[in-house]
Parts: structure tokens; C-alpha cells; sequence
């Protein structure tokens, strides 16, 4: 099994000259050497849309928290 994630990345918002969006899309290729048939193939990515931690944090709300400290 090979896995290939791709994502495009804008900073210009974090360099704070546009408002864009920082990650617009993120796809995941998977390819399989199996001979199973696309019944198994299309169960699979059932199963990695439903259980990849990634995919969870991308596409439902996380909770985040920012601690700044300062030395000295």
C-alpha cells in the first residue's frame, strides 16, 4: 500500500497580506496492490474517510489552546 498526501499551502494570510485561506483542500491517494474487487477497494476508503485521524481533524472542529510565556 502506498499513501501520497497533497496539500497547497498560502501563507499570505499568516504573513498578513490577504485574507485567503491558509489550506483549501487536502487529498489523500491510496494505492493497493490486491486482487480484491472494488467492493473491498471502496470499503477501505469507508474506512480510512471514517477512522483517519487526519481526515477527523480536518473536517470537524478541534479544540485548540495557545500558551505563551515569557522568560525572565
Amino acid at each position: 500500500m502506498i499513501v501520497a498526501v497533497e496539500g497547497h499551502t498560502d501563507l499570505s494570510k499568516t504573513l498578513g497580506v490577504s485574507e485567503n485561506p491558509i489550506v483549501e483542500e487536502v487529498k489523500l491517494q491510496i494505492t493497493l496492490d490486491t486482487d480484491d474487487g472494488d467492493d473491498s477497494v471502496q470499503e477501505l476508503r469507508r474506512l480510512a474517510e471514517e477512522r483517519c485521524p487526519a481526515v477527523f481533524c480536518l473536517t470537524n472542529p478541534v479544540k485548540t489552546s495557545v500558551e505563551v510565556t515569557k522568560e525572565g
